[in-house]
């Protein structure tokens, strides 16, 4: 069954049909989550918000599915991953070992590092541009809904602020990971 086929059987209320189907997308998102540094739980509770987020979006008529229901799916839970990230870093965090010692970071700690180090990065980028960007890659709006949304003259406009939001977050992504793995090694 294609994805377009999914979200059609959403839209004719065939929920449990369509949510069997996009459950088989679970494996990989659940691969890319465990690598970013998730337990087995948090993947589980991840996808499943996907799917409501998924599911909600569906039931607006304009929405449209513009990549894979697994690229859309691991967009959003890469999304939510990065905001609960965020938020335990704000949270009290863990004490330090007693003894001192500092250990050499495991892969497993190099990875979960790179994913607060991309949790800070989207801080810093800037309201204006996380929102764009967001707009277009995790909530698939349209040039023409973000220049609505955001005030911009024209879609054009908006694409161009797109590209030099996106051009930042590669440019300031290069310098933080050259910086981390310097750090790391």
């Amino acid at each position: 069954m294609n994805d377009q086929h999914i979200l059609l059987l959403l839209r004719q209320g065939q929920r449990e049909k369509a949510l069997r189907e996009a459950y088989q997308n679970f494996p990989k998102v659940r691969q890319f989550l465990l690598k970013q540094g998730a337990s087995e739980e948090e993947s589980k509770d991840l996808f499943q918000e996907s799917l409501i987020i998924f599911y909600r979006k569906a039931q607006n008529p304009d929405f449209t599915l513009s990549s894979s229901l697994n690229t859309y799916l691991t967009a959003i839970c890469k999304n939510l991953w990065l905001k609960k990230l965020r938020d335990d870093k704000e949270s009290p965090s863990e004490e330090l070992p007693e003894s001192g010692e500092v250990q050499e970071p495991l892969e497993d700690d190099k990875q979960f590092l790179q994913g607060k180090v991309v949790a800070e990065l989207l801080k810093d980028l800037g309201q204006r541009c996380l929102e764009v960007l967001k707009g277009y890659y995790y909530q698939a709006l349209s040039m023409n809904e973000i220049a609505e949304t955001f005030g911009f003259s024209s879609a054009k406009i908006a694409k161009n602020q797109k590209y030099k939001c996106l051009e930042r977050a590669k440019k300031m992504t290069a310098e933080r990971f050259a910086h981390l793995k310097q750090d790391l090694l």
